[in-house]
């Protein structure tokens, strides 16, 4: 005890636990600012950028195999199994990000493995019953050149990985490939990973040292002022929760790299839509076509109105930029039923991907409800105290925990899914803990039938709707909308879905956008829109081909 005081009287002296506190610091900033010019400077200008994948080392080989090592380059996007004569195996690769901001990305393997970047491990799988194992994960990047690594144990044999990315706004999966990616060539490359690495660890380490050192110096004081003691006791319980980062209680917002995207290319039109646009529209085609106008198109897939809402207010308006047109792709009735698809587990991952914070007019419009200022005060509390988030984590893995153990006895993942709505039945009745929280994820308004007349009753219901608020918004901004109508796929005697109702309803809905100045164009009957033209459901096998169309047709729109 004696020596505990003692060392603590050495650091509150000013004259030697100054020296403590600035070798602390130094050390911190050394760990925060040497790995990236590690990276830069020594790692990056060895790398070969014409073999665009990964650096493969093996090592610990099952047997004599008459080599000290073996390494070899696997293209980028190809599955590597592992040679069994080897029981590990580890890879480089630099990716150049061509935007900051937050990627998701994932890992796919039949054994033990880890994803690095930097030298922190991001992604662990651990070898199970599976055949193959996938997790994704996200990361906050920033512009310029990364290193990733990847680890794979093959003591079965069957070793084998895969590393994609999903990109926003798409978020559509791809493997981590292309010009952008360099296989690093640095003879003593492991060694400095582990530079990487051991920098990276440090950094808790000392940045405590720098609070320690920097209370001992303030120690002194708080014992002499109350007032100031207390405060320091605050600010020190506060520093944790204010600079730990919040990453489980929601998907990261995607907006800020739109926003970059679209103000480094400033499109002279910009597109809006789900998959039926990703299906129809070909950017750099139409650019072509267009003699070299710029062309965006901002995809969320399965997104309907609300999803439209979202992405045209918080993608695409804090860009600040006036392109000529924004195109919104939509599908039948789909503006007066505001709900669907909005409450499934993957509407509610893009829902959040696209807002920095909950949506007034979405909360209002989909459940009924106004946000508080209670709300608002709440939702600012758990971005700042990561430690609220974790009962929402905790609740979700108690979830799934209850629902693995009440389909134990199903081994195929496909009857699971038909037998789904029984088994979360079920596992709520079992387990009380979980309060009714299991749920099929359907929305069900998304299964209502359009024969349903009401639904088309467009002068009753889009007050309710989320088109009046995107078309304000455009308004406000000047922004000049068209609406594209994408025709449904043709029956197979070649006529064309569109009853008397829709019919009306899109009359009303012509004549309500026309009065706030916005255009529709419907490509319901085209004549070169048979069934043969379509893939599956409402999409279109050839992309181009229907680029050309949508020139033809609206070219005067495209001027």
């Amino acid at each position: 005890m004696k020596n505990v005081l003692h060392f603590f009287s050495i650091c509150s002296s000013w004259k030697t636990g100054r020296w403590f506190f600035s070798a602390s610091i130094l050390l911190l900033l050394f760990s925060l600012f040497s790995p990236g010019l590690a990276l830069r400077h020594i790692i990056v200008p060895q790398a070969d950028f014409s073999r665009n994948g990964w650096w493969m080392h093996f090592y610990e080989p099952s047997h004599p195999v008459g080599i000290e090592g073996y390494k070899t380059f696997i293209p980028g996007g190809q599955y590597m199994a592992l040679n069994p004569d080897f029981k590990k195996t580890r890879g480089y690769l630099i990716w150049d990000v061509p935007v900051g901001g937050q990627y998701c990305f994932n890992l796919v393997a039949r054994e033990n493995a880890a994803l690095s970047i930097d030298g922190k491990t991001i992604a662990r799988l651990h070898k199970n019953n599976l055949p193959i194992q996938r997790i994704d994960t996200w990361v906050s990047l920033t512009k310029g050149r990364h290193i990733f690594q990847v680890q794979l144990d093959n003591s079965t044999g069957t070793g084998g990985f895969s590393v994609g990315m999903m990109i926003p706004p798409r978020m559509n999966n791809r493997d981590l490939q292309g010009a952008d990616v360099a296989v690093p060539l640095l003879r003593n490359l492991d060694s400095w990973w582990f530079f990487l690495k051991f920098l990276h660890n440090g950094k808790p380490i000392f940045w405590f040292f720098s609070i320690f050192f920097m209370l001992c110096l303030l120690l002194p004081i708080t014992l002499k002022n109350r007032t100031v003691s207390v405060l320091l006791t605050v600010a020190v319980a506060l520093a944790p929760a204010l600079f730990l980062p919040v990453t489980i209680q929601r998907e990261p917002y995607i907006g800020k790299m739109i926003h970059q995207e679209l103000q480094k290319i400033k499109p002279d039109f910009v597109f809006i839509g789900n998959s039926m646009l990703l299906s129809r529209i070909n950017d750099s085609h139409l650019e072509q076509l267009l003699g070299g106008k710029k062309v965006y198109s901002i995809v969320n897939f399965g997104g309907l109105s609300a999803i439209h809402y979202l992405s045209f207010k918080y993608l695409f308006l804090p860009a600040n930029i006036t392109p000529k047109k924004v195109f919104i792709f939509f599908r039948s009735n789909q503006f007066i039923r505001p709900k669907m698809r909005t409450t499934d587990q993957l509407a509610l991952k893009t829902i959040q991907r696209l807002t920095p914070a909950p949506d007034t007019v979405f909360e209002q419009i989909v459940h009924g409800r106004s946000r508080s200022i209670i709300d608002i005060v709440y939702d600012n509390l758990i971005s700042i105290f990561p430690v609220a988030a974790t009962q929402e984590k905790i609740r979700s893995k108690l979830s799934n925990l209850a629902l693995f153990m009440a389909s134990i006895w199903h081994l195929d993942d496909g009857h699971i899914a038909k037998k789904q709505q029984s088994i979360l039945t079920q596992a709520n009745k079992r387990f009380s803990f979980t309060s009714g929280s299991l749920r099929a994820d359907i929305d069900t308004e998304s299964k209502q039938k359009n024969s349903d007349k009401n639904s088309y009753d467009f002068k009753n219901r889009v007050a309710d709707s989320f088109l009046p608020h995107i078309l304000q918004l455009a308004r406000n901004k000047n922004i000049s909308l068209v609406f594209i109508r994408v025709q449904d796929r043709p029956a197979e005697n070649g006529a064309i879905p569109d009853p008397p109702e829709l019919q009306a309803y899109m009359r009303d809905l012509k004549t309500y956008l026309t009065e706030h100045n916005a255009l529709l164009y419907d490509f319901t009957g085209d004549p070169e829109l048979p069934l043969s033209v379509y893939h599956d459901g409402d999409h279109i096998k050839d992309q181009k081909k229907y680029t050309e169309l949508f020139f033809r047709r609206v070219g005067d729109f495209l001027k």
